[in-house]
């Protein structure tokens, strides 16, 4: 269970990345937004 929820933070953390990438300009509710996360949870990331 613990390695599926690393793996799903990995995912997530590969994601936000490859925006940020695509669009530094992005803000951190829309990051969340494409990535189906809390905006806190981004703003952790």
């Amino acid at each position: 269970m613990a390695g599926q929820r690393s793996k799903i933070q990995e995912d997530i953390r590969f994601r936000i990345l490859r925006l940020l990438e695509e669009n530094p300009e992005i803000s951190q509710r829309d990051l969340a937004r494409e990535v189906g996360i809390s905006t806190g949870s981004a703003n952790s990331c």
